[in-house]
């Protein structure tokens, strides 16, 4: 660029342009020769000045062409789950509480065009409720979770499958590696090329932890079935799932949020609250205090209440 560096040409203006209010430009300097120079150190000034601008106009243009691009009615990580379950892997979606598993795993399926299917698991599911049984009065044969989508395609969904009996995911083992399985109606089934299991938990199935209590230990061979993906609260997206109307009442409770996971709170403040208060602000019946006491506070020991509370005005 003429006129030297970028630094030069700034350090020249700004030593002119002191020199000038110093009273220089007379003498041996003549006022012609300081003008010029004093003229040539503002326009680089102005060069240096736009072409910092234009970089700052092309970033924002760039973040906000991204921003514009995202779907935000839907979690972020639908992306990455869509690219696992278009390829045939078999995936375990592993997030706390209210981060829109459920959510994500039937985005997936609308976003690949197939048919969806949702079992929640949980102690007591059985064998059979996977499997299917026959009916000892009648004799026929009355299918479970599993044999639809297996047959004709689809995404099957497993929620909460970190609170199953470890024992009965195992019957799955088999369903979920190889090209077929007989049910117990006695029929072989081809597995559809459109199968797909996506498992839901709020742990990786290493058991129970401090928050999640009711976890179980999984098999490492069910386990092994399955490509992990980890899915937190998603808090872009939840502006937009509780309104931007009341985007300081989300902005609080992610402040909470923060504040409980910093303090190792064992609390759960998901958006749900931000979507479910949002909801009850808007309809004006109830304020803003209650409504955190509702729907937050009242599930915490009065301690963490107090302490919280204290943290987040």
């Amino acid at each position: 660029m003429a006129g030297g560096p970028r630094w030069w040409r700034l350090h020249t203006a700004e030593s002119v342009m002191h020199s000038c209010r110093q009273g220089r430009g007379k003498g041996s300097t003549p006022k012609w020769y300081a003008a010029q120079e004093a003229k040539e150190g503002i326009t680089a000034t102005i060069e240096a000045t736009t072409e910092v601008s234009d970089i700052i106009e092309e970033a924002l243009e760039e973040a906000v062409s991204k921003v514009v691009e995202r779907d935000f009615s839907r979690h972020v990580v639908v992306d990455e789950l869509v690219d696992w379950i278009g390829e045939g892997v078999h995936v375990f979606l592993v997030g706390p509480a209210g981060s829109g598993k459920t959510s994500a795993a039937r985005a997936v399926a609308e976003e690949l065009e197939l048919p969806y299917y949702e079992k929640a698991m949980g102690p007591q599911t059985s064998e059979w409720n996977l499997l299917g049984f026959v009916n000892p009065t009648n004799e026929q044969y009355v299918p479970g979770c599993l044999r639809e989508p297996f047959e004709n395609g689809g995404v099957l969904l497993l929620d909460e499958m970190d609170a199953a009996n470890p024992g009965i995911l195992t019957t799955l083992n088999s369903a979920l590696a190889n090209g077929h399985y007989t049910f117990p109606d006695g029929v072989e089934v081809e597995r559809h090329p459109d199968f797909r299991v996506i498992a839901a938990g709020n742990t990786f199935g290493g058991g129970a932890d401090r928050v999640y209590v009711g976890r179980n230990q999984l098999d490492g061979a069910s386990l092994d079935r399955f490509s992990n993906v980890p899915m937190d609260y998603d808090e872009d997206a939840e502006f937009y799932w509780a309104g931007l109307d009341q985007r300081d009442w989300v902005s609080y409770v992610q402040r909470l949020r923060h504040a409980a996971q910093d303090a190792a709170m064992r609390v759960i403040i998901s958006p749900r609250a931000s979507v479910a208060g949002a909801k009850m602000l808007r309809a004006g019946k109830l304020d803003r205090a209650t409504i955190a006491d509702r729907l937050i506070f009242q599930k915490m020991s009065s301690d963490d209440k107090t302490r919280l509370q204290s943290l987040v005005s």
